[in-house]
């Protein structure tokens, strides 16, 4: 098990980083009048006995939010702090939230605005939440406008870190997180954790105990760097934003749905190489040591074509921009910038990756009308499906009586219409 201090203006606190660690949560319980336990409808299934054994149980209230992070919103925040209301709770009363990254941002918002502010504990369950959201105290909801627009910074009492809750992961949640760790070892320029990530990978793939713990206690140093030095991200806390620029804009365009944060945030870093390579920043050899370390942990890293307005209008409502500018973190190999970029210069960017598109595909039936969406490549007159999004199958039966009638109803055409509109 390790330990990690972070000192801030506002307090210090714990991160602590092992196997079973979980079992530390009653250290953090003593004082507080309520407690509430916040977590997620899958989080829940899998843990939520294990986690209430341990909490006392005379002071213990469970909330459990749907799942995704479309759900990360001012309604769901809404609807907890009314249950808080309704239950009693004070400001002495503690939020512990059990999750991954929504869990982890929504439940510190709600902390950070009941009653001005109560105490909350983090126990991340992704290894994304577990080397990102959790630490730093930066909290917020989405807003259907722009991802994180809605927030404070408030600092949690501690952070409990326990790698057995990646036993569970889904595998595409582990890659997610690994997009962000690499992040972090991009932004640290130097070398040694790099290549620690490129010799120990298949070792980190299958979730190797120590090699795991390592691997978060590093990349949690170099969080609480950022985190210690420029508390209110004045400065250069931003360069943790590398790749979020266009990140974002690909989560708010995919409704928060069907893209994990760290493999968006994959795709804006190669994005924002080649902003640096057109720049004169970054060259063809350095994009191509990165883009390696992506693929060995199976991560699709490749940025998607966007339609120009869309992607423009998108990037504008990033929460790092001022005076109508679009600003990027540029690697510049050495050291990382925060860099206003023209429009012209990301529409070229953009133009690289025309073979990389969304397609979506609407077959529609007699007696029903399905619809396809996903992310493919076009390569030697050949379509190849990247990433499957959606599916849907929905009724519309607007066959029904044709045999008998020989024309379309028109309940059966409104009905195949609302579908396809829907």
């Amino acid at each position: 098990m390790k330990n990690l201090n972070i000192n801030t203006s506002i307090n210090s606190y714990d991160i602590i980083i092992g196997q079973n660690s979980i079992f530390k949560l009653n250290y953090f319980t003593s004082s507080y009048d309520k407690i509430l336990f916040l977590t997620n409808e899958t989080i829940g299934k899998i843990y939520q006995q294990e986690i209430l054994d341990i909490l006392p149980k005379n002071k213990t209230f469970t909330y459990k939010i749907n799942d995704g992070e479309n759900f990360k919103n001012v309604d769901t925040a809404m609807d907890i702090i009314s249950f808080l209301i309704k239950h009693n709770f004070s400001r002495k009363s503690l939020i512990i939230c059990v999750g991954g990254g929504v869990v982890c941002d929504l439940g510190g918002f709600v902390a950070s605005t009941f009653m001005r502010g109560i105490d909350f504990l983090q126990v991340p369950t992704s290894l994304l939440a577990q080397v990102d959201a959790s630490i730093g105290g930066k909290v917020a909801i989405n807003h259907p406008l722009g991802k994180n627009l809605i927030g404070s910074f408030k600092q949690p009492i501690g952070v409990i870190v326990d790698i057995n809750f990646l036993k569970t992961l889904p595998v595409e949640e582990f890659k997610s997180g690994m997009g962000e760790i690499i992040k972090h070892a991009i932004i640290l320029k130097n070398s040694n954790y790099f290549n620690f990530l490129k010799k120990h990978y298949k070792e980190i793939l299958n979730l190797e105990p120590t090699l795991l713990i390592e691997m978060i206690f590093e990349s949690c140093k170099i969080k609480k760097q950022f985190v210690e030095n420029d508390e209110f991200e004045k400065g250069e806390r931003a360069f943790l934003n590398l790749g979020h620029t266009y990140a974002h804009a690909l989560e708010t365009l995919f409704n928060y749905e069907n893209i994990p944060h760290g493999k968006a945030v994959s795709k804006g870093i190669i994005f924002e190489l080649y902003l640096s390579k057109i720049l004169g920043f970054v060259n063809d050899n350095y994009i191509y040591k990165i883009s390696e370390l992506f693929e060995m942990y199976g991560i699709d890293y490749h940025p998607i074509y966007l339609e120009e307005n869309i992607l423009i209008e998108s990037m504008k409502k990033d929460k790092k921009n001022s005076n109508d500018s679009i600003n990027f973190i540029l690697d510049k190999i050495n050291f990382l910038e925060n860099v206003s970029i023209s429009q012209d210069k990301i529409l070229k960017v953009n133009s690289l990756f025309k073979n990389r598109i969304l397609k979506g595909v609407i077959d529609i039936g007699t007696n029903s009308c399905r619809l396809f969406i996903a992310e493919i490549e076009k390569k030697d007159n050949q379509i190849e499906i990247i990433t499957p999004l959606f599916k849907d199958l929905d009724v519309s039966r607007l066959g029904k009586n044709l045999n008998q009638t020989g024309i379309l109803s028109e309940e059966s055409i409104e009905k195949t219409f609302s579908i396809i509109k829907k």
